[in-house]
């Protein structure tokens, strides 16, 4: 008998490459992936605002990349003894004003210069709830530990999420008119109000997707919720908090990501690439130098290797790190 309704045969036609570059954008979840395809040596940029939850916060930080919006300091809000912006997550956030903005601006101008050459976009909406300021009548990105007064917790509508996202993609099309988007619903159960209000904002941006994908080429939506609610469906795939999926269940996910976007040559590769990297994060329990030195001999080996076949990938930091052992 078979107890599980296990989501096989993923499949997409679109191969993603080591020589492609990536930027992820939106959720924790979103930092996850993003994580994994830099420890397998991906070009991936991840949430360049840091990490946004609801849909239009996403998509205003793909419309200020690609034009290449620049704040100023009246752009600026000052609370609990820092600088920060609304449309930013708190990791921009600083003591001193001018570094705050020297930090958001430097970012932007940064990225989109990535992301007018980055072969794919991955969005990861997390939920159709949002806040928007009172006074400000705007959406914020994150309300930064403010009072809760100044803002209304709103529902967007499936319209305005499929609006907004279309509009967002149409300006990025202008500056790189090939990239291709996957879409994706963060797995991460919102539930500090109701369940029924996470399932609520889960099915507005199901529809959203739906909307999307049906209107405008070159986009699709890879499962990543599904897979998690559907195909894992069990509480032990989660964090102690019942929220956030565990470190099994994202790494479930990400093999499923892999089997549906890379090719049996570039999945063995990128193996490779993160064997290197976890060998850099092993705890060296030995004392014996020779024992050290013929580990980081082999590693270096390994990333000589891969380096031969993919000049393009950075082991800098992990050829660094080999280095010592053998002094």
């Amino acid at each position: 008998m078979n107890f599980r309704t296990e989501i096989k045969d993923l499949h997409s036609a679109w191969k993603i490459q080591h020589q492609d570059k990536l930027v992820l954008i939106g959720s924790c979840f979103a930092e996850n992936i993003g994580n994994k395809l830099s420890m397998a040596k991906f070009t991936a940029l991840t949430n360049p605002f840091g990490i946004l939850f609801n849909p239009l916060s996403v998509c205003q930080c793909i419309q200020d990349i690609v034009n290449n919006k620049m704040l100023g300091l009246s752009d600026l809000e000052f609370g609990n003894n820092e600088w920060f912006a609304y449309s930013h997550h708190s990791s921009f956030n600083h003591s001193d004003a001018e570094r705050c903005l020297k930090q958001i601006n430097g970012n932007t101008a940064h990225c989109r210069s990535v992301l007018s050459e980055s072969q794919y976009l991955i969005l990861t909406f997390g939920s159709a709830y949002a806040y928007r300021h009172k006074q400000k009548n705007i959406i914020v990105g994150n309300c930064h530990k403010t009072e809760n007064k100044l803002f209304d917790r709103i529902l967007l509508s499936t319209d305005d999420i499929t609006a907004h996202t279309l509009s967002a993609l149409a300006a990025l099309r202008n500056i790189n008119p090939d990239i291709k988007i996957i879409l994706t619903i963060s797995p991460i159960r919102y539930i500090k109000y109701r369940l029924t209000e996470n399932s609520l904002s889960k099915a507005h941006l199901l529809c959203a997707i739906e909307n999307i994908c049906r209107k405008m080429d070159n986009v699709e939506y890879f499962p990543s919720f599904e897979i998690m609610m559907d195909d894992l469906r069990d509480y032990r795939f989660y964090n102690s908090d019942m929220i956030h999926p565990s470190d099994m269940a994202i790494e479930y996910i990400w093999q499923k990501f892999c089997e549906c976007y890379f090719s049996s040559a570039t999945m063995e590769t990128a193996q490779k690439a993160n064997d290197i990297y976890l060998s850099k994060q092993h705890v060296i329990k030995s004392n014996s130098t020779a024992e050290i030195q013929k580990f980081g001999q082999a590693q270096l080996q390994k990333i000589q290797q891969l380096s031969a076949l993919c000049p393009w990938m950075d082991f800098t930091e992990e050829r660094t790190y080999f280095e010592s052992l053998l002094q």
